[in-house]
């Protein structure tokens, strides 16, 4: 007998030793309770992920199904199941053996058929007229949709404005469960010709001694005039006021570079009521490159502007232009004829600037 219980004994050490047969030696009498077992969230999207929490008291061993194991008696554990999931907690103490359950439920709206891998049934990129592109896409079948080039995750579908200075490939990239799948496009750029156009720049003397500014841009992702104005729309007017003669300059920008136009506006003239102006000079060079330089220089004028959309000048200066043809540039200078804001003088002088060879004969009016 003596012999039996020894060997009893030796048996029941060997089984407390051996890894895996007994996590915990829990205290005489102490009653085995699951305390809590749960997932967190209980429903997911595939490919996502649920936290198993639990806290076991009383047990010497703990243990969850569906190829998890032994555990400790109280921790957390991710999950990620393809399909919903019943995952099943046992503890087990010489009183016998208690369990509880949780459930992980996989989204089964997100879910393709299995083995099935995302498909993106379009990805493309569109130029505009401004220079910008609009990126298009269309993918089912993913549980996430990115675009790289800093644009990050997206939706399933949809699109998106871009605007590069070069062609450049945006590559979309399309996730479940089975794996990734990619597409990539190129944006492409216009023409280097493809400049803002500055239609026009000008300055209208007002009346009360303030200026109304006008302009009007085409083909420009950015317009902007100094002088303290800053960003303003394509088309647009701004009343200034200023003390003295002002050049303002306006910028017009794309991917292609920045186009610049000025325009001075004045101030009414102190000369005497009802002394005329006087153009003294008017005329059209034509240079080697094919441009020309128009050159003015005016007296005793409140306002002097020149018309094919120059606008409003100083009353000494000069200019190049560059005509596709033969164009007539006319000069305006007016003054106060009378004590009446409505009693205005004006005179005018004309000139032809040319293209290629030959003189410009100044037209006297």
């Amino acid at each position: 007998m003596r012999k039996l219980g020894f060997l009893f004994l030796s048996l029941l050490s060997l089984l407390i030793l051996i890894p895996g047969c007994i996590t915990v030696q829990a205290p005489l009498g102490q009653p085995l309770v699951i305390g809590t077992f749960s997932s967190s969230p209980s429903t997911i999207n595939s490919g996502g992920t649920s936290i198993l929490s639990w806290n076991v008291t009383g047990a010497n061993s703990v243990s969850i199904d569906n190829g998890i194991g032994m555990v400790n008696a109280a921790g957390s554990m991710a999950v990620s199941p393809a399909t919903s999931t019943v995952y099943t907690i046992s503890a087990t103490n010489s009183a016998g053996t208690v369990t509880r359950s949780a459930t992980t439920t996989v989204n089964s709206a997100s879910l393709p058929p299995v083995g099935m891998k995302p498909a993106i049934i379009g990805f493309s990129s569109n130029l505009n007229s401004d220079g910008t592109s609009i990126l298009s896409w269309n993918v089912t079948g993913a549980n996430s949709v990115s675009i790289d080039q800093g644009i990050g995750q997206v939706n399933a579908a949809g699109t998106r404005l871009v605007s590069t200075a070069a062609p450049t490939v945006y590559t979309l990239s399309a996730t479940n469960y089975t794996g990734t799948v990619y597409k990539s496009v190129a944006t492409t750029v216009n023409s280097a010709s493809a400049q803002p156009a500055i239609v026009g720049f000008s300055s209208n003397l007002n009346s009360d001694g303030t200026s109304t500014l006008w302009w009007n841009v085409t083909g420009a992702n950015s317009v902007s005039i100094d002088q303290g104005i800053g960003q303003v729309n394509a088309t647009g007017t701004r009343l200034v006021s200023t003390a003295a003669p002002t050049v303002y300059t306006l910028s017009a920008t794309n991917y292609t570079g920045t186009v610049y136009k000025s325009v001075a506006t004045m101030v009414n003239s102190t000369s005497s009521i009802g002394t005329p102006a006087v153009i003294t000079d008017f005329s059209s060079n034509l240079n080697t490159d094919g441009t020309s330089t128009l050159s003015w220089n005016v007296t005793g004028a409140n306002s002097v502007s020149i018309d094919q959309y120059i606008g409003v000048v100083s009353a000494v200066g000069t200019m190049i232009v560059s005509p596709a043809a033969p164009t007539v540039y006319t000069l305006s200078a007016t003054w106060a004829k009378g004590n009446s804001t409505n009693d205005i003088g004006m005179v005018t002088r004309s000139v032809v600037a040319r293209v290629g060879s030959g003189s410009d004969t100044p037209w006297v009016q």
